[in-house]
């Protein structure tokens, strides 16, 4: 029984470890919004080819003008392909944005903002947590993080791929808080990169 049971986990590690998820490889962040004053989101579920191109975006939530920015950002992203017994695949990715107003003390409640209606295919988020504005920064940024989420959908790393100074850090305490149900392929669970984009608009200081 003991041999059976070792050789059950295994197979269990080797079909585990037999698939490597897509990765960012290149691509900017997105640019700004500035014509806008309110809190803003955008996600959408992109399609990565087997040479690690994108070859198509479905939106899963969220307004203009934070959609077309992030369409036009990610739609020149290009990826290491994921690998499925060391064969490219095609794959998909979920890719997310908040956008603070230009207000220093905005706060938003995570339940304000709308869960992206992902795929199984990809981590599906089940709570969103927007960033906060550095005090001691001023300025616009832009802050792309890469999140890991495991087979349990826990976070398992989480790191700056597009940085904007100080308000990396913001960016990164916000992701961190987010949650997720853990992307499937072939019905069992898998890791897999997801791409946050938080935005920071310069605080409005009103003189009376």
């Amino acid at each position: 029984m003991a041999r059976l049971i070792f050789g059950l986990t295994t197979a269990a590690v080797f079909v585990a470890a037999s698939y490597t998820p897509a990765r960012l490889a290149s691509g900017d962040a997105p640019i700004q919004p500035v014509q806008t004053v309110g809190w803003g989101e955008a996600a959408f579920e992109l399609t990565v080819a087997a040479d690690g191109s994108v070859l198509g975006l479905e939106p899963r939530g969220g307004r203009n003008p934070f959609l077309d920015a992030l369409f036009a950002a990610v739609s020149a992203w290009r990826f290491t392909p994921a690998r499925d017994d060391d064969l490219p695949i095609d794959t998909r990715v979920l890719v997310a944005g908040i956008w603070r107003p230009p207000e220093l003390m905005a706060a938003a409640p995570p339940e304000s903002f709308t869960t992206p209606a992902a795929s199984p295919a990809v981590p599906r988020p089940t709570r969103l947590m927007p960033p906060s504005y550095p005090p001691n920064v001023i300025g616009d940024g832009m802050v792309v993080v890469e999140l890991c989420v495991d087979e349990a959908g826990r976070i398992a790393e989480a790191q700056v791929v597009r940085s904007a100074g100080g308000f990396d850090g913001p960016a990164l305490d916000a992701a961190r808080e987010w949650r997720f149900q853990p992307a499937t392929r072939a019905g069992r669970a898998v890791p897999a990169y997801v791409y946050l984009v938080f935005g920071f608009r310069q605080p409005v200081v009103v003189i009376k």
